[in-house]
């Protein structure tokens, strides 16, 4: 039977020779057999898995699939590498690195083809590498360093951490603190220069960033984040504890968001809550008696900026009837209760008694009501608006807006 032809061992055919073969025919089989062997594993130089040290340039194959290139020397290892010999197989080749004590590797594809888009990858001191041809002279590089001093992480996936991780580079991408993906760590991040999240990130300790932190998705961090740079984060930030920056915070969708219930702060320097909402106003006399009262419109607004409230409301009546009521008149409903000291707004009130200018509405500390002061009501003299100084039957429009403190 004639010998089949072949580069590779997959070329091979299991069941030659056959027993009617010319025993001559031996030693091209031996031969066919140890080309095919060298074909599929040129350059091994070693056992298949183990690691292969290498101090000098030189050129490997990519056919290595399971070999472990390491470097140790005080040099930069330059090492490049040739795409598969088979044009049939188009990806899924990949060589690992290793730099060991001062060793340095510069992983170079051969010709004109990339690695991670550019002409070479630094694995640097103790970093450890994979680089993976995915195809049309493409590779891809993933580096890992445990201790890369000047260096840097860069991970183009999805990356979880459960321990610390400690950065004490700079990183864009050799020497920032780069990832591609989402990013989730059980513990303290820690990044002596730039840290950039292209996707979302979750942490669960404290983020220490000495540089500028740039995040493109959601954060969601459990513990404090102090930024001694820049702070610049295109989606939603939550942060369980202290937030701390050095420099300027940029939110690229311009909210802030503050918890439904307050976490009110003693610190008279620090911004503990904001609210926006609505609440309904009401007038009312003192004592009431036989009032009757029912309202064509009411609306009430308010603003709450620490214990800062700005607070409006409109109201008209469509039947105002007391006959036997008595005492000041009230609005009431506001949303939070003053403090300090009393506090007066302007207010609009039509239908008062003649004689009565120059009103006013007046909260004073600790109450939700507000009665209404005018001058002239009595002698002149500023005094509040009673019930006698309203005709029963005379319906009412009225417009008032004050700005108070609260209590908290």
């Amino acid at each position: 039977m004639p010998l089949e032809t072949g580069t590779t061992i997959n070329d091979l055919t299991v069941t030659n020779p056959t027993s009617s073969d010319p025993v001559g025919q031996g030693d091209d089989h031996l031969r066919l057999i140890k080309a095919c062997v060298q074909g599929s594993l040129p350059n091994l130089g070693t056992v298949l898995g183990r690691p292969v040290r290498q101090d000098v340039a030189v050129s490997i194959s990519s056919t290595w699939n399971t070999n472990l290139f390491m470097a140790s020397g005080s040099a930069t290892t330059t090492v490049v590498m040739t795409l598969p010999p088979s044009a049939s197989i188009t990806a899924g080749f990949y060589v690992d690195f290793l730099a060991i004590t001062n060793g340095n590797i510069s992983v170079v594809p051969s010709g004109t083809n990339s690695i991670n888009g550019t002409t070479a990858m630094a694995v640097i001191n103790t970093s450890f590498a994979r680089a993976v041809y995915i195809g049309n002279g493409a590779w891809t590089g993933f580096v890992f360093p445990a201790n890369a001093s000047g260096g840097g992480y860069i991970f183009n996936n999805n990356v979880r951490m459960d321990g610390t991780l400690s950065v004490s580079g700079a990183a864009t991408l050799a020497s920032t603190l780069t990832v591609s993906g989402a990013a989730s760590l059980l513990s303290t991040l820690s990044v002596s220069g730039q840290a950039t999240f292209k996707s979302g990130v979750s942490i669960s300790g404290t983020v220490i960033v000495t540089g500028n932190l740039s995040i493109s998705g959601n954060a969601m961090i459990a513990g404090n984040l102090s930024i001694s740079g820049n702070a610049l984060i295109n989606g939603n930030l939550g942060i369980a504890g202290t937030l701390t920056v050095s420099s300027s915070v940029v939110l690229l969708n311009g909210q802030i968001k503050f918890p439904a219930s307050q976490n009110a702060s003693t610190d008279a320097n620090t911004l503990d809550d904001y609210e926006e909402g609505t609440w309904t106003p009401a007038i009312s006399f003192g004592a009431p008696g036989d009032q009757s009262l029912a309202y064509s419109s009411r609306t009430g607004v308010y603003q709450k900026v620490g214990k800062q409230v700005h607070a409006a409301f409109n109201l008209t009546t469509s039947t105002f009837t007391h006959t036997t009521a008595a005492g000041s008149l009230f609005i009431t409903g506001w949303p939070f209760a003053s403090a300090d000291v009393d506090h007066y707004g302007a207010v609009s009130f039509s239908q008062m008694s003649t004689g009565a200018g120059a009103l006013q509405a007046r909260l004073a500390v600790g109450v939700s009501n507000a009665d209404v002061v005018a001058a002239g009501v009595t002698n002149n003299a500023q005094a509040a608006l009673a019930a006698s100084n309203h005709v029963s039957g005379n319906n009412v429009a009225f417009m008032m807006n004050i700005t108070y403190r609260t209590t908290a």
